[in-house]
């Protein structure tokens, strides 16, 4: 008994080890992919784009169709607030608080104030208070940058349209003899014809600038353009660069939906094209007047009065060297698999929570129980909680194995593309650093902590159909004899030649019983008792617990007799007569 408490302890401690351990390494993972991975999802969403070929001035708020707005801002809204910069009651806050009063606060001299729906933010400011849009248009989907860009060689097209610039070979993009050249850069300028920007295309805007875009590439120095953000603050954020941050040191409006903050690192590849409009008269020229009324009353609100800038920032794709550009269609690619095993991961994460609180909590409470000798107030029987603990054990592992299985797979495919991109370094040092970063993230990270979590998986799963064999092998070679020899007897004692012929009274089981001299020439009759070694035929249904007896020395010419356990029956003892003559013992 002792050893298999010992045993009981030893595999408690196994499942507190194997539990918080894989709860660990999942959770290490997950934290550590989600970081990196943002890098590779913005390299990734740069190559994906397909190339601008056109732009166009507007002066509506819809773009023709196949254009986007350049300076397209789906805003979120405001939520409902609680205005109590009123209040009577000094326990509450003088300030704008986000959800509808409660009771007592209305009761107080608070008052709710009406939220505004999300809507889309277009325009920019034209001339006298005029909308203005820019249009632009993005080309076949076949001319994706990823896609081609290992048929740009640097060189001359052959019996295809050259674009770009001979003399910088990354900026050279070839097309079909009619499809047009991708556009490479957009500018704003107060100047009709701006000696900054010769062989560009130029258009007039709303607000009597004019608006300068190369189609041709002639000139360039970058890679064809690719991707706009419009944001406030001093540039674009380096981690999330579709957030449309604040100043520095700004927050939004508590009652903004957006939430917008300020980030502390920008990302260098953006670069301004000249656009711009004061926070107060983007809103003004965007939002129905009702809104913009509703939103003036708000208490506190800054917008109104701000004259903070909102930017346009542009992005080139990404510098890639020509001679490894046969890596990038894989490499990009590959973002539909780590985007399921960004999933995967988390699943992982969430399902070894609850393995933990099965296998390290809840199993071992009741394993503990049961050392102890105690049931559980709700489940009656030791045999019923053993069967629970097996299904909750098997259950947990059973569901933890093919989710593992997933990830490690997903991180195997992937892991060889990623670190073959790293050790190539095909980018400039800043993003090289960056899918170096994503690559060591996947590899140690992900691929090793969950092949690490596979085996502790694996072992203990050995361990559990090694511990199942035993107590089978145990059970049928060391059978429990006592039980199975009650079981004979009980079975026998039924019969009805073995029935006693009189209703017996339990009476109390007697051990020692001291015996009467018995003379030869005074037994009534009855030949002497002889030794009886068997059970007699007046015993109870019920088995009984087998005493020690002892035999009696009588005086003089006396015999050794061995008493016969019994049970007295009411008022009448009855002895077995024996069948053959005793044998005396002197």
């Amino acid at each position: 008994m002792q050893v298999k408490k010992i045993s009981t302890i030893a595999y408690m401690l196994v499942m507190v080890f194997y539990g918080v351990f894989t709860l660990i390494l999942s959770i290490f993972a997950f934290t550590k992919f989600s970081d990196t991975s943002q890098y590779y999802d913005n390299i990734v969403t740069n190559l994906q784009q397909i190339p601008i070929v056109d732009v166009q001035s507007k002066s509506t708020q819809n773009c023709d169709s196949d254009y986007s707005s350049l300076f397209n801002w789906n805003w979120e809204g405001m939520f409902n607030g609680c205005d109590c910069t009123k209040t009577t009651d000094w326990k509450i806050q003088k300030k704008m608080y986000r959800g509808l009063c409660t009771g007592n606060m209305i009761i107080h001299a608070c008052v709710n104030a009406s939220g505004i729906k999300a809507q889309p933010f277009n325009f920019f400011e034209g001339t006298a208070n005029t909308q203005m849009n820019v249009c632009i248009k993005r080309g076949s989907s076949q001319y994706a940058y990823y896609k081609v860009a290992d048929q740009q060689k640097g060189v001359q097209c052959v019996g295809r349209k050259l674009c770009g610039n001979l003399a910088y070979p990354k900026s050279v993009f070839c097309v079909a003899l009619t499809d047009p050249c991708p556009v490479y850069d957009i500018q704003v300028s107060s100047t009709k014809a701006d000696s900054r920007f010769i062989g560009y295309q130029v258009a007039n805007l709303p607000n009597g600038n004019y608006l300068y875009y190369d189609n041709l590439g002639t000139t360039a120095t970058k890679e064809p353009l690719s991707e706009f953000r419009l944001t406030q603050g001093e540039g674009v954020c380096q981690f999330v660069n579709t957030q449309k941050n604040k100043p520095s040191g700004q927050q939004d409006y508590v009652l903004s939906k957006s939430n917008r903050t300020s980030c502390s690192t920008y990302d260098p590849t953006f670069v301004q094209n000249g656009f711009s409009i004061p926070e107060n008269r983007y809103y003004i020229l965007n939002m129905n007047p009702t809104d913009y009324t509703t939103l003036t009353k708000y208490p506190g609100i800054q917008i109104p009065s701000s004259t903070s800038q909102f930017y346009t920032f542009q992005r080139n794709y990404l510098s890639w060297n020509i001679t490894n550009r046969n890596l990038m269609k894989d490499f990009v690619e590959a973002s539909s698999s780590l985007n399921d095993l960004y999933k995967a991961q988390l699943v992982v994460m969430i399902i070894n929570i609850f393995v933990c609180l099965i296998v390290s909590i809840i199993l071992n409470v009741l394993e503990l129980l049961g050392l102890l000798g105690k049931d559980v107030s709700c489940i009656n029987g030791q045999a019923k909680i053993k069967k629970i603990k097996m299904a909750l054990s098997y259950g947990a592992k059973i569901l933890q194995t093919p989710f593992l299985l997933w990830v490690f797979i997903l991180s195997a495919q992937k892991k060889s593309i990623i670190s073959e991109v790293a050790n190539a370094a095909p980018m400039d040092s800043t993003f090289n650093s960056q899918i170096s970063s994503f690559s060591t993230s996947l590899e140690d990270s992900v691929y090793k902590n969950n092949l690490i979590s596979l085996i502790v998986l694996g072992l203990i799963i050995l361990l559990d159909i090694l511990l199942f064999l035993i107590s089978k092998c145990c059970s049928k070679n060391s059978p429990d004899t006592y039980a199975e020899s009650e079981k004979f007897n009980f079975s026998e004692n039924q019969k009805p030649e073995n029935q006693n012929q009189f209703p017996m009274q339990q009476q109390p089981q007697h051990s020692n019983i001291q015996m009467q001299n018995v003379q030869p020439s005074v037994n009534q009759g009855y030949p002497v008792p002889l030794p009886v070694t068997y059970q007699p035929s007046y015993i109870q249904q019920q088995p009984i617990q087998q005493q020690p007896v002892y035999a009696q020395p009588m005086q003089q010419q006396q015999q050794y007799v061995q008493p016969v356990q019994y049970n007295q029956p009411a008022k009448q003892v009855i002895f077995v007569q024996p069948d053959q003559q005793g044998q005396n013992y002197y």
